[in-house]
Order: structure tokens, then C-alpha cells, then sequence
């Protein structure tokens, strides 16, 4: 009996052990399968193109356990919204980049990584090819364009990588946590889930506007000695959008404008009924804090002398001795 026990032991810790490693196995399998589609990823860029334009390129990563299926669909065994899916619309492989701001134009040009007979169309929207069935904490900004990278061709069968994908914009700054959907199809012989459409959302490195905080402008007006000259009025006209802000100088001759919009050229000048200065209109860039503007005055008269006619057109009489 207790040889019966012993071989029964041994049968039951065999097949545990096996019952185990399946498990295992079966956890992993899913585990990396419900990750898995087609994923988007930053190679190079911003990559000035002239014209105040950037390039950026991406390459798309296809898994071991999907494929491109341009014709697939589930229809109703579609996954349902959770925390990586999206739901199933529409049929076919598609990647999407949410949310680029200073969208010019997205390509795909073929090379040696696209399959033979295979191509992506782009399809540029603000509101992106599944906007109704986004994950709720994808955030998709209808306002701020989106380029969606649709599959036509062959079936490919992952893994494997794609390249070719570009898009031009005007800013040459980069969002970490842009949002990417995508749409691909498991390649699970043998498995139910095979044939199956599968969705993930993340997020992928997108360009994004540059948000540099507003810069101060600052200086002094003075005399030729050195002497602050109070109570002069300085002007900044930004040429872009044609406005100007007046502040006028303290006691020392010191004057500073803040809030002022950054990568803006800018003509400032200075007036004032006693003095006139001989380097007016200065004109520059503003790319950071300026804190280097000055205007020397010279009098238009001296104390026993009556001012000349002036620049703002006010009149004036020399007295001669």
C-alpha cells in the first residue's frame, strides 16, 4: 500500500509540476500578448528643414504575436474598452499620433522595411481615427491635429520593424507623453484569440509647441555722465502683431517691461521733451531676458538757451544774445 502511495505521491508532484510550468507559460503568453501591437517610436528628429520647419521620423515595432491584416475585423469579439484597448473600429492595422501641434504635412515614403506590394496612407484629422472609442484617459485635444498611419497591403507577420514615417511641424520641441492608439492583429496559431483584432493606447515622444515663459525686457536712460534721466517714456512695438507697451523710467532712469511674448523681434525706443538720443529704435529678437538696453540723451538746450523745433513737434524759439 504504501508502495501504491509512494508511486501516486510521484505521479501527483510530476504533474503539478507540469500543471505549473503551463500556467507559467500560459501567463507570460498572455500576459505579453495583451501588450502587444504595433508600436510607435521617436528615431530622429526635431531636424530643421529651413523655413522655421522640422522634420521628425518614426519607426513602427511589430510584435512576435501580431501581423498587419489590412482586412480583419471581430466585430462584436472585439476587446472591450479597458485599461490598454480601444474597441474594434475600424477593421485593419492603423496607428495613430494624437495631438501634434504645428502640423505642416505627415508622410510615409516605402523602403527596404515596407512589405513588397504594402504602403501606409495618412490620414491627418483632429479628432483621430477612433474618437469615439479612445481609452477615457487618453486625452485627444479636437483642436490640435492628429496623423493616423493606415495599413493597405500584404499580410506581414511580426516580429519586425517599419520605417518611413514622418511629420513636419513648426515646433522644435518635443512631448514626452504624447498619445498613440493602434490596431493590429494576433498571430496566435492555435490559440482562440488568433485572427483576433487587438488595440493598445500609450504614449510616444510627439513634437509639441515650444512654451518658453514670457521674457523681461529691461535698461536704463541716462545722460552722458551717467546720470539717470527720470520720467522718459520707453516704447517696445513687437512687428509680429503690431503692438506696443509703454512704461516710463524711475528716478534713476531705470525702466522694465515684463510679459513680453519670447522668439518675438521687437523696435524699441525712448522720448522725451528735454533730451533726444541719438541711438533710437533699436531693434532685436527677444530669446530670453534683455537687460542690456541703454539710450544716452543728450539736451536740446541749455538752461539760458529756449529749445529748438523738437522730433515730437513742439515748437520752440532760440533766444540770441
Amino acid at each position: 500500500m504504501s508502495h501504491i502511495f509512494t508511486k501516486l505521491g510521484g505521479f501527483s508532484s510530476r504533474l503539478i509540476a507540469r500543471m505549473l510550468f503551463a500556467a507559467i507559460c500560459s501567463i507570460l503568453l498572455f500576459s505579453g500578448m495583451s501588450q502587444a501591437a504595433v508600436i510607435p517610436i521617436l528615431v530622429t528628429g526635431p531636424t530643421p528643414i529651413g523655413g522655421g520647419q522640422f522634420r521628425y521620423t518614426y519607426r513602427f515595432d511589430l510584435t512576435n504575436d501580431e501581423r498587419l491584416d489590412p482586412a480583419a475585423t471581430n466585430g462584436a469579439t472585439c476587446p472591450s474598452l479597458g485599461m490598454n484597448n480601444v474597441l474594434c473600429d475600424p477593421p485593419g492595422t492603423f496607428v495613430t499620433l494624437y495631438d501634434i501641434p504645428g502640423l505642416i504635412s505627415a508622410d510615409f515614403i516605402p523602403d527596404a522595411t515596407t512589405p513588397a506590394g504594402g504602403n501606409f496612407t495618412v490620414l491627418i484629422l483632429n479628432t483621430g481615427i477612433t474618437p469615439s472609442t479612445i481609452d477615457p484617459r487618453t486625452i485627444d485635444n479636437s483642436t490640435i491635429a492628429n496623423v493616423t498611419y493606415r495599413y493597405n497591403g500584404p499580410i506581414a507577420i511580426g516580429p519586425r520593424s517599419f520605417t518611413g514615417f514622418s511629420i513636419i511641424t513648426t515646433g522644435n520641441g518635443i512631448n514626452p507623453t504624447g498619445n498613440f492608439s493602434n490596431q493590429a492583429t494576433k498571430n496566435t496559431p492555435g490559440f482562440p484569440s488568433d485572427g483576433q483584432t487587438d488595440q493598445i493606447t500609450g504614449s510616444v515622444a510627439v513634437p509639441a509647441a515650444p512654451t518658453a515663459a514670457p521674457g523681461v525686457i529691461s535698461g536704463r536712460v541716462m545722460t552722458e555722465s551717467g546720470r539717470g534721466i527720470s520720467r522718459a517714456i520707453v516704447t517696445v512695438l513687437n512687428t509680429g502683431t503690431l503692438q506696443s507697451t509703454s512704461v516710463m523710467t524711475n528716478p534713476f532712469g531705470y525702466f522694465e517691461l515684463q510679459d513680453m511674448a519670447v522668439g518675438e523681434f521687437y523696435i524699441i525706443s525712448v522720448n522725451h521733451k528735454r533730451y533726444r538720443f541719438a541711438d533710437n529704435n533699436q531693434g532685436f529678437n527677444l530669446t530670453e531676458d534683455l537687460s542690456t538696453i541703454q539710450f544716452i540723451g543728450q539736451p536740446y538746450f541749455a538752461p539760458s538757451i529756449s529749445p529748438p523745433l523738437l522730433e515730437n513737434g513742439m515748437s520752440g524759439r532760440v533766444i540770441r544774445p
